[in-house]
């Protein structure tokens, strides 16, 4: 696939899924990968050497304080949790677990609100961490945590970057933490918390657009979706620490790449808020599960949980809740509602991520709520502020739709979204089949609503329906640059690999990663049909 503006000298290491507001949740998780990684007292380490305690702790009380740190910062107390790992710093000043403590809380302050000064907040901590993990022995039991905690802040210099879109320093701490993950497993291969972050270089490295998969060879990235999968669900299963945050990654990859099995990702949003309760970030996490598992109500309650849990003293904002709510109410048809949510997290987030996507959805609402002057208002400051392909796609979309007030053929196709983001496909098939009926469509009006009735029927399980209409809309896309052809590829291998017929969906995969036209969302769709074609 051509990658149009991401053309660069460096192939960039799209850490994770740099998508829109759907994914803001995996991205700041797995950036926060680690929480605080230990393992218990007693475990081995290299050459038979023992640990003393999680992180080189040499005493009870320094265990103490990891475990209520770390408590603060999983219920997302991040203030409380800085102060706790401040202490423990002082009380152990042999062991760096407090300076790791601070580091990952000035990571995760840095992807909440995105502004210079938590950046070089991060910086100065994640400097302080590296000066500590360098006092350490170079081998031994010391010698493996030194390897864990260089590979740690490399990766969280490495998510920074690449969330500033400052590619080549993101290129270059992703190599050093892959590398050293890789070092500490062949050192210690028992060191079973170092396969998330493991899992998560794989993960990534999966995803590298093909075009620039030599230049990333020449850097060092390797790695497959499935390898790292496989890595994460060892973690998830094994590791003492980082078990949680394995879980949830793995949960949030199975939402993107999986999100036609909604039961499970439903089941697993659940098991998610019973394990941290408390935690508004959890809470989140299983709102962005429901939300993919098209569950919008159940969404939308437990989104809320979130917020108060966010309103509770000591707890920091995580305003990123309020856009996913307004989504969850859109998705239901409460227009003017789910318009006031996004305007509340516009108000309050200073960063660009997921703005564009966000004030898009806002024009939207509006217009469907029939507020056609405060629509362009909202479309008119949709503006890519991110090389990403969602921004891109926002601004293209928020520029059509000033040049006329919605007519009532997109009323009908934003319905059928709307209502099969939801979880009601019946009534999503109702809503567009006017549109093959009436002489006036468009074509891409065509190929959408072909698309649509394809993805309800697909969600129904009624796989002879769901392969007719993508084809149609595969063989008829209208405009080149719009989703539904290529989307509906992908989506037919999906129904043939279901059906049985491995040899159709494999030449449905490799028919997506071989369009070389740039099209909305081109480059989650190659990320996907990837990892489709790895799965086979």
């Amino acid at each position: 696939m051509v990658r149009g503006h991401a053309a660069r000298s460096v192939a960039r290491p799209r850490l994770l899924v740099q998508a829109g507001l759907l994914q803001a949740a995996l991205l700041l998780f797995v950036a926060g990968a680690a929480a605080q990684t230990a393992r218990p007292a007693g475990v081995s380490g290299e050459a038979g050497a023992v640990v003393r305690g999680p992180m080189l702790l040499a005493t009870p009380e320094g265990e103490r304080l990891l475990r209520a740190a770390r408590a603060d910062l999983l219920a997302f107390r991040l203030d409380g949790a800085d102060s706790l790992f401040a202490v423990l710093d002082a009380h152990e000043p042999s062991s760096p677990a407090g300076a790791y403590g601070r580091a990952t809380v000035a990571f995760w302050r840095s992807l909440v609100d995105e502004t210079p000064a938590r950046r070089t907040e991060h910086a100065a901590a994640a400097d302080a961490l590296e000066a500590r993990a360098a006092a350490l022995p170079a081998a031994g039991a010391a010698g493996t945590w030194r390897t864990f905690f260089e590979a740690e802040v490399a990766l969280q210099r490495a998510v920074i970057a690449g969330r500033d879109e400052r590619y080549l320093p993101a290129a270059t701490s992703f190599r050093r933490a892959c590398g050293r993950y890789a070092d500490l497993l062949r050192t210690d291969p028992t060191f079973e918390d170092a396969y998330l972050g493991a899992g998560a270089c794989h993960v990534a490295a999966g995803q590298i657009p093909r075009k620039y998969r030599w230049i990333a060879r020449l850097l060092g990235f390797s790695g497959t979706m499935a390898q790292g999968t496989a890595e994460l669900e060892r973690a998830a299963e094994h590791a003492v620490w980082t078990r949680e945050t394995a879980l949830t990654l793995r949960s949030a990859l199975r939402a993107i790449y999986s999100d036609d099995d909604t039961a499970a990702i439903a089941a697993e949003a659940a098991a998610l808020r019973t394990l941290q309760p408390e935690s508004p970030l959890a809470a989140y996490i299983a709102g962005f599960l429901l939300v993919r598992a098209r569950r919008a109500s159940d969404a939308e309650v437990v989104l809320r949980e979130a917020a108060a849990l966010s309103e509770r003293p000591g707890v920091a904002d995580l305003p990123t809740v309020d856009a996913l709510l307004g989504l969850a109410m859109i998705r239901q048809e409460r227009y003017a509602e789910g318009a006031a949510s996004l305007e509340r997290f516009l108000d309050r987030f200073e960063g660009a991520s997921y703005v564009a996507q966000v004030q898009l959805t806002l024009g939207i609402a509006r217009e469907m709520d029939g507020d056609r002057r405060g629509a362009e208002s909202a479309y008119r400051r949709v503006r890519a502020r991110r090389d990403y392909d969602n921004d891109r796609a926002a601004e293209r979309e928020a520029r059509r739709r000033l040049q006329h007030p919605m007519d009532v053929r997109e009323r009908s196709l934003l319905r059928g979204q709307f209502l099969f983001d939801g979880g009601h496909s019946r009534d999503a098939i109702a809503a567009v089949q006017p549109i093959f009926g009436d002489d006036g469509a468009a074509p891409v009006q065509r190929a959408e609503a072909a698309y649509r009735t394809g993805r309800a029927h697909h969600a129904l399980g009624e796989w002879a329906d769901a392969a007719r209409y993508y084809r149609l809309a595969a063989d008829n896309p209208g405009d080149p640059a719009a989703k539904w052809g290529p989307w509906s590829r992908f989506h037919l291998g999906e129904v043939l690999e279901r059906q049985g017929d491995t040899a159709g969906a494999r030449e449905a995969y490799r028919a997506v990663l071989d369009d070389e036209h740039e099209f909305d969302f081109h480059q989650a769709l190659e990320q996907r049909a990837r990892a489709a074609l790895e799965g086979l």
